[in-house]
């Protein structure tokens, strides 16, 4: 016979009692509460610095391109932008990523989905750093591109990802 103490229902209720568990299903006062209510809760944008700048992403409009240029000189032109970056601008591995760095920061010779961020536009405020960042030309040389995933899983003459082999 097994030790029925050890299964998964003595595990979760042992889980539960945990301290950071305390407040799990309980009625409990917020102090920010009045605050909320009232409308006078500070939020990160309610602390800007007079020095902050606003950034904007270049996204591309391609599923899957290589990138053949980025223009940004219309960009720089437009007062109150500081710099646009690209993937070059990137010192040392342009990777990225939530569990593993496997996803570029900034797309870099090619992108793999609309979406993908091509470049970071700064500017002094925000509504110059988005007509900046509509002034940006990237060219693309599309390459072929599967949108159905079961049409991807049975295919391998499309990569996307070349170095991983898919």
């Amino acid at each position: 016979m097994s030790d029925t103490s050890a299964g998964p229902e003595h595990l979760i209720s042992k889980w539960l009692e945990a301290k950071e568990f305390l407040v799990v299903g309980k009625s409990v006062s917020r102090i920010d509460a009045l605050s909320k209510a009232l409308g006078t809760a500070k939020y990160t944008e309610d602390y800007l610095m007079s020095e902050a700048l606003f950034i904007k992403q270049v996204l591309s409009s391609e599923p899957h391109a290589l990138i053949k240029s980025v223009d940004v000189s219309g960009a720089l032109r437009i007062p109150g932008v500081t710099r646009v970056f690209t993937a070059s601008d990137i010192p040392g591995i342009n990777q990225v990523g939530y569990a593993l760095p496997d996803q570029p920061l900034l797309a870099e010779r090619k992108v793999r989905y609309v979406g993908e961020v091509v470049a970071l536009v700064a500017a002094s405020d925000y509504d110059k750093a988005l007509r900046a960042a509509e002034e940006v030309r990237v060219g693309y040389e599309p390459l072929p591109h599967i949108l159905d995933p079961l049409e991807a899983m049975e295919r391998s003459d499309v990569l996307i990802h070349e170095e991983a082999g898919s």
